[in-house]
């Protein structure tokens, strides 16, 4: 049995009823000994199993305050026989907070097999957090998702390969109902290698769509798809004379399209002119210049958003390289160490692959660059 004071309250996005944790005294509570109406909850829980190929789980909870009132219960059940798993588990909260209810129902299962050096795993789950007001209308902190998901892994020695999958639907609230917002479907891959010199790979690769279920999303966004490429290396005594990492993603998307604007400010204050080279008495975009005269200065350049949105591919490639031909071959540091470091990043519209993957071999003059930004450092040490 815990007391606590009406004035708790809680830290997190509220999802659904906490019992125990995540509690927090509000900034305005009153004094302590002062009348606070204190409120109480208990918990309790019973497991009753057979070590770890059988096991049966229950747990629950009532909380009860002045006008408040909110209980949960969680049960389940797991087994693990000759490497076959299977637990399907039942989540089910209910409050009444301040005028409104909020129900709270997950249900999932879990179902997989293990082999040695494999495993793979299935599960389905589907969850709701309802919120309604007196008039039993669904309010718009409501949600509920349905998922359905695998996993699939191999490790063996040095290497390791993963790969999952899932299918996901979002609902939202729509006329006080809950419906179908978003459904989104993602496979990744990953792939790990150690040699027996200690260098390392790792090979990642991912595809996303959504598709937009929902009508006023439509009219606001469109369906998108996303492939997402990695490449992380670490290696040492490379040729007996490197080591250091490397490291390359890339993710297409959608890219905001954005225009420069330029607006008029007192003399002095800006930055550009305004020639009006064909005499048509309409400022033109490219018709303002830099000057170096301030009381010719009277507009500035800004940066505006458009609603227009085009596919775009984001790069970035990154590298640290210490070159150490001595030490490695006669185990003592030498006289000169030297190193290299880099990072570059950057957005291209480029319509060949290639050249989309590889923008930072391409010269920056070229159109098709959304951006780029490039460091590189050398260092040569006595």
């Amino acid at each position: 049995m815990e007391q606590t004071s009406v004035f708790f309250t809680s830290v997190e996005r509220y999802r659904d009823v906490e019992f125990g944790r995540e509690w927090n005294r509000s900034l305005y509570n009153p004094e302590n000994g002062s009348n606070t109406g204190n409120s109480g909850f208990v918990n309790g829980a019973l497991e009753v199993g057979r070590g770890s190929q059988f096991a049966v789980y229950s747990s629950g909870g009532l909380l009860k305050s002045s006008g408040r009132s909110a209980y949960n219960f969680r049960s389940g059940f797991r087994t693990h026989i000759k490497g076959v798993y299977l637990e399907p588990s039942l989540v089910y909260n209910k409050g009444d907070i301040g005028g409104s209810t909020n129900l709270f129902l997950k249900k999932q299962l879990d179902l997989g097999y293990e082999l040695k050096s494999n495993k793979l795993g299935l599960y389905a789950k589907n969850e709701q957090s309802e919120f309604e007001n007196l008039l039993m209308e669904k309010l718009p902190i409501s949600y509920g998702l349905r998922e359905l998901g695998g996993t699939f892994t191999r490790t063996r020695n040095r290497h390791a390969l993963n790969i999952g999958a899932l299918q996901r639907v979002n609902q939202n609230v729509d006329g006080f109902a809950l419906k179908d917002a978003v459904s989104v479907q993602n496979i990744t891959t990953e792939l790990s290698s150690r040699n027996k010199k200690g260098n390392v790979i790792k090979l990642g690769a991912s595809y996303r769509n959504m598709e937009l279920l929902d009508t006023l999303f439509k009219t606001l966004y469109r369906d998108e798809k996303h492939i997402a490429g990695r490449m992380e290396y670490q290696f040492s005594k490379l040729l007996k004379a490197f080591n250091g990492n490397l490291f390359y993603q890339s993710i297409s998307g959608r890219e905001q399209q954005r225009q420069f604007s330029y607006f008029e400010v007192p003399a002095g204050q800006g930055y550009y002119v305004w020639v009006d080279f064909n005499s048509n008495g309409i400022k033109e975009v490219n018709e303002f210049q830099e000057t170096p005269f301030k009381d010719q200065a009277k507009y500035v350049r800004l940066l505006v958003p458009t609603g227009n949105y085009i596919s775009a591919q984001g790069t970035e490639f990154n590298g640290n390289i210490f070159y150490l031909p001595q030490y490695f071959q006669t185990k003592k540091w030498g006289k000169i160490q030297n190193r290299i470091t880099w990072n570059y990043t950057g957005k291209s519209t480029a319509g060949e692959w290639l050249n989309r993957l590889l923008p930072f071999v391409e010269s920056t003059k070229n159109t098709w660059i959304l951006s780029n930004n490039t460091f590189i450092r050398k260092f040569i040490g006595i």
